[in-house]
């Protein structure tokens, strides 16, 4: 292993993709500070452009460093990539790094808008495995590193995988074994923390509970990703659809459908009776719903309308 880990060094400093393993599943890694290697995993994967990656960084702490050693070390490694390194964004680092979990960051001055995407934030991880470890080391750098997959296919977690992805390429594959995880990092998003702050924008292997159950619930508080613009407007259109259906002969505002799918999903709402003694809804309100409530909500919208054959103003398949 040590001679193949010279040699995907070497590939790395000249520019070059390396197929490498971690807990999570395997990566398709260049270095993050080369333009030409960045675009070179685009045009491998067959990936827009404009979707950003994940930068990994090497482990910095020793197990001789105390509590106050550690944070400055990650504080340290951080800030090549982040102008503003948190105190939320340590306490994450300390707890869960190396692991499955990823931060989103203000982006430092100096990272390539190849690698955000364009946008003002990076993603950053240190990842759990000997091998991946040994070759940031070694390599002195970081790696942009997503999953060592052609674009909209199953992330591998074999080296045999990625072999299968790129038969005909000629990228060098570091076999680490099996991935431990399997599935992609969690991604927690703390680039607005004065606004909305710390967002979980992607489950993975550490969980929203997990990182609530953790020692820095004092510095850290997670919130759900809330539900998008899009989701709302077409849970409104399909709300007003199925009001003009009346399916059943039932007569009710879109709001009040809106407030009885959410009762049937167990949100708690509250109905009081209006000046025309009708019911009008007084609580839950969806703007509380997270992504995936909200997702839940809208799939059951549309199956209560597919089964009374409710007429879509648009198609919502």
């Amino acid at each position: 292993m040590p001679d193949l880990l010279d040699l995907a060094v070497k590939q790395l400093r000249d520019g070059h993709l390396v197929a490498i393993p971690t807990e999570t599943v395997y990566g398709l890694a260049a270095d993050a500070n080369n333009v030409v290697a960045v675009n070179k995993v685009f045009a491998a994967k067959g990936r827009p452009s404009g979707h950003p990656l994940i930068v990994h960084i090497v482990n910095p702490v020793l197990p001789s460093m105390t509590s106050a050693e550690s944070q400055h070390a990650w504080q340290q490694a951080l800030i090549s990539w982040s102008r503003d390194v948190s105190p939320q964004a340590l306490a994450l680092a300390q707890a869960f790094w190396p692991g499955p979990l990823t931060m989103i960051l203000p982006k430092a001055k100096n990272v390539l808008s190849e690698v955000t995407g364009g946008q003002e934030t990076v993603g950053v991880r240190c990842p759990n495995h000997p091998v991946a470890q040994q070759l940031l080391n070694l390599f002195g750098g970081a790696v942009v590193a997503p999953s060592a997959n052609r674009f909209g296919r199953i992330s591998p977690t074999t080296s045999e995988h990625v072999k299968e992805e790129f038969p005909d390429e000629s990228i060098m594959i570091l076999d680490g074994g099996a991935c431990d995880v399997g599935i992609e990092s969690t991604i927690v998003d703390l680039s607005r923390l004065d606004t909305h702050g710390a967002v979980v924008l992607r489950p993975g292997a550490i969980s929203k509970a997990m990182i609530d159950k953790a020692p820095i619930d004092a510095v850290v508080k997670i919130s759900q990703a809330i539900r998008s613009d899009d989701q709302n407007a077409k849970m409104w259109a399909m709300l007003s659809d199925i009001s003009r259906a009346k399916p059943e002969g039932r007569m009710h505002t879109p709001e009040v459908w809106k407030c009885l799918f959410m009762n049937a999903l167990g949100h708690e709402t509250v109905f009081e009776m209006g000046l025309d003694n009708r019911p009008f809804p007084v609580g839950f309100r969806s703007s509380r719903l997270t992504k995936a409530q909200m997702s839940d909500l809208i799939e059951m919208i549309y199956a209560y309308g597919a089964q009374h054959n409710v007429k879509w103003s648009e198609n919502y398949e």
